[in-house]
């Protein structure tokens, strides 16, 4: 539910800013999300602690908007991606060998918000410039520190190049 309603804001941000094709990822990502979140409370999976979190967090947002405007929600809502994605950069980085980090979430966040830094960029937008930036450094060491995949070897074991292994196949 976290997701639909930071796009539903992400939403009117846009159209705010007049960025109207901005609108299309935006709305199809808020009634995803939106029908996941109804999916899974008809399932039961609803809890009331979060349901009460992000209530508060939707009061904030649209408090920033009135308050200050597109500028205030851009924002606000720029300052919420760097809150989500910290936690994780720091267990990843505070943990020896960290395990669970995925490289598919991670690399669609770091294309997502490198698309979103060139149309910052395009728009002379310092907030979508500001998340987008967040978002590159966020995935980019993310990705850096997923552990590396090495074969063990038995003692004294060569490695060969793999051309070699499959000529020997046959």
């Amino acid at each position: 539910m976290l997701t639909s309603a930071n796009n539903a804001a992400w939403i009117v941000y846009f159209a705010l800013s007049r960025y109207w094709t901005a609108l299309v990822p935006s709305c199809s990502a808020a009634l995803l999300a939106g029908a996941l979140a109804t999916m899974l409370a008809r399932r039961g999976r609803a809890q009331a602690r979060p349901a009460a979190r992000i209530s508060v967090w939707v009061t904030l947002l649209v408090a920033a908007g009135l308050a200050a405007g597109s500028a205030g929600l851009g924002a606000a809502l720029t300052g919420a991606f760097a809150f989500q994605a910290a936690p994780s950069l720091w267990t990843a980085y505070r943990t020896a060998r960290p395990s669970g980090i995925s490289p598919g979430t991670w690399t669609l966040i770091l294309g997502e918000l490198s698309c979103w830094t060139l149309f910052g960029i395009h728009s002379a937008d310092p907030r979508l410039i500001a998340l987008g930036i967040t978002g590159i450094t966020a995935s980019t060491l993310m990705l850096a520190r997923m552990p590396c995949r090495r074969a063990v070897l038995r003692p004294g074991a060569r490695v060969e190049p793999s051309v070699r292994r499959h000529e020997r196949a046959r």
